[in-house]
């Protein structure tokens, strides 16, 4: 059954939105941030490994799961790797990344992301700096 497998990834991506905004603007340390991201690390390599034989998290066909979790991992990318100092890069995860790459190239979807936007917004919204390293997401590569 999917339901275990569908419940984990929507629990992940409540969580990935609250850890994100938590860890730019609250951790201390990077030692409490490393902490803190462990979780999101972990689901991040699981999720690699289970898209090394499917296109996308349920199959090889798209669903609303996979345009949700392509929304927040790019904010996660943009609005955490360049400003908290351990936080991985979906880049680290080849499958992950293609799955974001894939998504981005279905559709419209594309012409929907504005990411100047979604990190001049983030940032200006919660008072923080991005961090020297934040830049855009080349999908090319």
């Amino acid at each position: 059954s999917l339901f275990p497998q569908q419940k984990e990834i929507r629990d992940f991506i409540g969580s990935l939105g609250q850890k994100t905004n938590y860890f730019v603007i609250f951790h201390k340390t990077d030692e409490e941030a490393a902490k803190g991201l462990e979780p999101i690390h972990q689901f991040l390599g699981e999720l690699d490994k289970k898209l090394s034989d499917q296109k996308f998290t349920f199959g090889n066909e798209i669903t609303a799961a996979d345009i949700r979790l392509f929304s927040l991992l790019i904010r996660y990318q943009l609005h955490c790797v360049g400003t908290v100092a351990p936080a991985r890069s979906v880049k680290d995860f080849p499958n992950v990344w293609r799955l974001i790459k894939d998504v981005y190239n279905t559709g419209n979807i594309k012409s929907t992301v504005f990411q100047d936007d979604i990190r001049e917004g983030f940032f200006q919204k919660m008072h923080v700096q991005p961090g020297p390293n934040s830049t855009k997401i080349d999908f090319s590569s």
